[in-house]
């Protein structure tokens, strides 16, 4: 049940953050970023994609590492499966 809540409110944030993205308030990228963190958490398969995007694209990866510390633990937690 508890996936599915976190599948479903995952999904949503990235669908309303799209959806907020053009407008000038700054609400767009962290709705979207935290659906993904969402995902990330409750889908093997997007997580191993995700592993597998990380290695392919060094610098992107990199730039996570930097920003990892200001990330709240759940999410930290979850970047840590998907390095590479």
């Amino acid at each position: 049940m508890r996936t599915v809540l976190l599948l479903v409110a995952g999904w949503t944030s990235i669908a309303m953050g799209v959806l907020l993205l053009p407008l000038p308030t700054p609400l767009g990228l962290p709705l979207f970023l935290v659906g993904a963190g969402l995902l990330l958490m409750v889908s093997p398969t997007l997580r191993a994609w995700f592993k597998q995007w990380r290695r392919g694209h060094r610098p992107a990866s990199d730039t996570l590492l930097r920003f990892e510390r200001l990330l709240p633990k759940w999410l930290r937690d979850t970047l840590d499966k998907t390095h590479p």
